[in-house]
Protein backbone atom coordinates (compact mmCIF):
# COMPACT_ATOMS: atom_id res chain seq x y z
CA UNK A 1 0.00 0.00 0.00
CA UNK A 2 0.97 3.75 -0.82
CA UNK A 3 1.08 6.83 1.72
CA UNK A 4 -2.03 7.79 -0.74
CA UNK A 5 -3.82 4.31 0.30
CA UNK A 6 -2.91 5.18 3.99
CA UNK A 7 -4.31 8.38 3.92
CA UNK A 8 -7.24 7.95 1.68
CA UNK A 9 -8.36 4.86 4.14
CA UNK A 10 -7.50 7.17 7.54
CA UNK A 11 -9.97 9.72 5.92
CA UNK A 12 -12.58 7.11 4.82
CA UNK A 13 -12.55 5.29 8.24
CA UNK A 14 -12.24 8.87 10.69
CA UNK A 15 -15.29 9.90 8.71
CA UNK A 16 -17.37 6.97 9.19
CA UNK A 17 -16.25 7.06 12.81
CA UNK A 18 -17.93 10.85 12.66
CA UNK A 19 -20.88 9.28 11.27
CA UNK A 20 -21.53 6.60 13.68
CA UNK A 21 -21.24 9.05 17.05
CA UNK A 22 -23.66 11.31 15.63
CA UNK A 23 -25.76 8.72 14.54
CA UNK A 24 -25.19 7.50 18.13
CA UNK A 25 -25.98 10.74 19.63
CA UNK A 26 -28.93 11.45 17.48
CA UNK A 27 -30.81 8.88 19.27
CA UNK A 28 -29.71 9.57 22.30
CA UNK A 29 -30.41 13.21 22.29
CA UNK A 30 -34.02 12.51 21.11
CA UNK A 31 -34.52 9.72 23.84
CA UNK A 32 -33.03 11.54 26.69
CA UNK A 33 -35.20 14.36 28.83
CA UNK A 34 -33.58 16.61 30.94
CA UNK A 35 -34.26 19.45 32.57
CA UNK A 36 -33.05 22.58 30.93
CA UNK A 37 -30.10 24.97 32.38
CA UNK A 38 -31.28 28.29 30.57
CA UNK A 39 -28.42 31.20 31.02
CA UNK A 40 -27.39 33.79 28.85
CA UNK A 41 -25.20 32.81 26.26
CA UNK A 42 -23.36 34.40 23.18
CA UNK A 43 -24.17 32.83 20.22
CA UNK A 44 -20.57 33.24 18.50
CA UNK A 45 -19.62 31.14 21.90
CA UNK A 46 -21.75 28.61 20.78
CA UNK A 47 -20.91 28.25 17.32
CA UNK A 48 -17.40 28.55 17.88
CA UNK A 49 -17.29 25.59 20.41
CA UNK A 50 -19.71 23.74 18.21
CA UNK A 51 -17.55 24.41 14.83
CA UNK A 52 -14.24 23.43 17.24
CA UNK A 53 -15.69 19.59 17.47
CA UNK A 54 -16.09 19.70 13.67
CA UNK A 55 -14.41 18.22 10.41
CA UNK A 56 -14.59 20.87 8.16
CA UNK A 57 -13.98 20.17 4.33
CA UNK A 58 -11.31 22.65 3.64
CA UNK A 59 -13.48 23.74 0.32
CA UNK A 60 -16.45 24.64 2.70
CA UNK A 61 -16.27 28.32 3.46
CA UNK A 62 -18.20 29.37 6.74
CA UNK A 63 -19.07 32.61 6.80
CA UNK A 64 -20.06 34.20 10.57
CA UNK A 65 -21.86 37.45 11.38
CA UNK A 66 -19.57 40.17 12.85
CA UNK A 67 -21.34 41.26 15.69
CA UNK A 68 -22.60 38.98 18.62
CA UNK A 69 -25.91 37.93 19.82
CA UNK A 70 -26.44 36.92 23.17
CA UNK A 71 -29.83 34.24 23.92
CA UNK A 72 -31.47 32.72 27.15
CA UNK A 73 -30.95 28.56 26.78
CA UNK A 74 -29.30 25.91 27.72
CA UNK A 75 -25.76 25.82 26.60
CA UNK A 76 -25.48 21.41 25.80
CA UNK A 77 -28.75 21.70 24.32
CA UNK A 78 -28.37 24.48 22.51
CA UNK A 79 -25.02 23.10 20.92
CA UNK A 80 -27.03 19.82 20.18
CA UNK A 81 -29.01 22.24 18.01
CA UNK A 82 -26.24 23.92 16.15
CA UNK A 83 -23.98 20.82 15.61
CA UNK A 84 -26.71 18.94 13.42
CA UNK A 85 -28.28 21.98 11.56
CA UNK A 86 -24.52 23.10 10.44
CA UNK A 87 -23.36 19.21 10.16
CA UNK A 88 -26.17 18.60 7.67
CA UNK A 89 -25.30 21.87 6.11
CA UNK A 90 -21.65 20.34 5.43
CA UNK A 91 -22.78 16.97 4.27
CA UNK A 92 -25.02 18.35 1.85
CA UNK A 93 -23.11 20.32 0.43
CA UNK A 94 -20.74 17.24 -0.42
CA UNK A 95 -17.17 19.04 -0.04
CA UNK A 96 -17.42 22.06 -1.70
CA UNK A 97 -19.89 25.84 -0.95
CA UNK A 98 -20.82 28.40 1.56
CA UNK A 99 -22.50 28.14 4.96
CA UNK A 100 -23.37 31.48 5.94
CA UNK A 101 -24.82 32.55 9.73
CA UNK A 102 -26.95 35.36 10.18
CA UNK A 103 -27.91 36.75 13.49
CA UNK A 104 -31.50 39.16 13.39
CA UNK A 105 -34.17 40.07 16.23
CA UNK A 106 -36.74 41.93 16.53
CA UNK A 107 -38.89 43.17 20.19
CA UNK A 108 -39.55 39.44 20.81
CA UNK A 109 -37.09 37.44 19.82
CA UNK A 110 -34.35 36.62 18.58
CA UNK A 111 -33.41 34.65 15.39
CA UNK A 112 -30.74 32.71 14.00
CA UNK A 113 -30.48 31.77 10.11
CA UNK A 114 -27.84 29.27 8.86
CA UNK A 115 -28.23 29.07 4.83
CA UNK A 116 -26.29 26.85 2.67
CA UNK A 117 -25.08 27.43 -0.96
CA UNK A 118 -26.30 23.86 -1.89
CA UNK A 119 -29.48 22.35 -3.72
CA UNK A 120 -32.49 23.73 -2.63
CA UNK A 121 -34.76 20.75 -0.10
CA UNK A 122 -37.60 19.43 -2.32
CA UNK A 123 -40.99 20.29 -1.64
CA UNK A 124 -42.15 17.17 -0.63
CA UNK A 125 -39.25 16.56 1.77
CA UNK A 126 -39.00 19.70 3.39
CA UNK A 127 -42.81 19.33 5.41
CA UNK A 128 -41.61 16.32 6.73
CA UNK A 129 -37.27 16.86 7.77
CA UNK A 130 -38.70 17.71 11.41
CA UNK A 131 -40.59 13.98 11.75
CA UNK A 132 -38.91 11.65 14.15
CA UNK A 133 -37.48 8.77 11.58
CA UNK A 134 -37.91 10.48 8.49
CA UNK A 135 -34.36 10.46 6.66
CA UNK A 136 -33.50 10.83 3.26
CA UNK A 137 -29.71 9.89 4.01
CA UNK A 138 -28.54 6.13 3.30
CA UNK A 139 -27.45 6.12 7.04
CA UNK A 140 -29.35 8.65 9.02
CA UNK A 141 -31.36 8.02 11.65
CA UNK A 142 -33.79 9.96 11.26
CA UNK A 143 -33.36 11.80 14.55
CA UNK A 144 -31.30 14.86 13.91
CA UNK A 145 -33.73 17.44 13.27
CA UNK A 146 -36.58 15.98 15.05
CA UNK A 147 -34.05 16.27 18.00
CA UNK A 148 -33.47 19.76 17.75
CA UNK A 149 -37.18 20.38 16.62
CA UNK A 150 -37.89 19.41 20.48
CA UNK A 151 -35.11 21.36 21.85
CA UNK A 152 -35.79 24.55 20.06
CA UNK A 153 -39.84 23.79 21.69
CA UNK A 154 -38.63 23.12 25.18
CA UNK A 155 -37.17 26.46 24.63
CA UNK A 156 -40.35 28.31 23.70
CA UNK A 157 -38.89 28.81 20.21
CA UNK A 158 -39.77 27.63 16.76
CA UNK A 159 -37.60 26.22 14.01
CA UNK A 160 -38.18 25.50 10.36
CA UNK A 161 -36.68 25.41 6.54
CA UNK A 162 -37.12 27.66 3.58
CA UNK A 163 -35.64 27.06 0.46
CA UNK A 164 -33.85 29.78 -1.54
CA UNK A 165 -31.16 30.34 -0.22
CA UNK A 166 -31.85 26.87 1.91
CA UNK A 167 -32.06 28.13 5.21
CA UNK A 168 -32.85 26.96 8.98
CA UNK A 169 -34.27 29.91 10.89
CA UNK A 170 -34.25 29.51 14.77
CA UNK A 171 -36.55 31.83 16.51
CA UNK A 172 -35.88 31.91 20.65
CA UNK A 173 -37.90 34.33 22.97
CA UNK A 174 -35.72 37.17 24.51
CA UNK A 175 -37.88 36.81 27.67
CA UNK A 176 -37.81 33.42 29.08
CA UNK A 177 -40.79 32.08 30.61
Amino acid sequence: TTDEQIVKNTEYISRSIDRMEHQINNVLDFVRVKPLKIEKMSVQELINDCLDGMKIPKDIVIKKPEKDMKINCDKEQFLIVMYNVIFNAIQKLVDKGSITIIFESNNHENIIKIQDSGEAIPKNIIEKIFEPLFTTKHQGTGLGLASCKQIIEEHNGTIHAENNPTSFIIKIPKEVN
